[in-house]
């Protein structure tokens, strides 16, 4: 970083801000730590988004947003996930920004807006001035999609794992009966949480979680509902912790 002008600003960005001949330069590809499609710069400042409008219809980019950036927390969950899990947890990043985000540009799908309780044809947010269409579908509408898809494929994922919970809950039933279980194994060391923890860390959990979401602002009712959730959520099941070594 480094500061211009009053302005601080990344050291790679001001040189592709300077590299340019009127509405001609390298900031129009790269700005904000990003490779993007050619947006345009003005007064050597990028564009950042290619704007839809009634003149720029013809162009395929003012119907999504491509970029390509790289950080250090990105390179790090890469590296770990590898490429088959990487490429699987970005599929819904290209059928969003590939399929559907253009999709709702191009057949000018209504967008509920809050401000005026009312569905408004996306293209209309065009005409007041140069907003980024693709952007507004994005968190208006495909967000909802996302968050369909991972609710039910979560729904889906909880429904083939039936056969844990059974486990899971017959384990519960034995810590509140006081059964022990073999946490600790010789030459290993604590293989797993010890069943008689269970009830008792179940039930601080539930009463700060109440507590925590009710001095948050939440009602007494919505807090006892998340705390059983959370509960629901968290219960450890017998023989899926990894062997811990003092």
């Amino acid at each position: 970083m480094i500061w211009i002008d009053g302005k601080k600003i990344a050291l790679l960005d001001f040189l592709a801000e300077s590299g340019h001949i009127g509405d001609y330069g390298l900031a129009t590809f790269y700005s904000n730590g990003k490779i993007h499609q050619p947006s345009g710069i003005e007064d050597g400042v990028s564009l950042n988004y290619t704007h839809w409008s009634a003149e720029t219809a013809w162009n395929p980019f003012a119907y999504t947003y491509i970029g390509v950036a790289l950080t250090p927390s990105m390179f790090a969950i890469g590296w770990f996930m590898k490429t088959r899990v990487a490429f699987l947890v970005n599929l819904g990043t290209l059928v969003g920004w590939f399929f559907l985000v253009p999709l709702v540009v191009y057949f000018n799908f209504p967008i509920y807006d809050a401000t005026q309780q009312a569905n408004i044809p996306i293209q209309d947010y065009a005409a007041g001035g140069s907003a980024s269409l693709q952007m507004i579908a994005f968190s208006k509408s495909v967000r909802t999609i996302a968050i369909g898809s991972i609710v039910g494929g979560g729904m889906f994922g909880l429904a083939k794992m039936w056969k844990t919970f059974v486990n899971i809950f017959a384990d519960i039933g034995s810590a509140f009966k006081g059964d022990g279980s073999q946490e600790y194994m010789e030459g290993k060391g604590w293989y797993e949480w010890p069943l008689k923890h269970i009830p008792i860390f179940m039930g601080i959990t539930f009463l700060a979680m109440i507590g925590i979401f009710t001095v948050g602002g939440f009602s007494v009712l919505a807090s006892l509902v998340f705390a059983t959730v959370l509960i629901s959520h968290h219960i450890p099941a017998r023989g899926n912790c990894s062997p811990c070594h003092g």
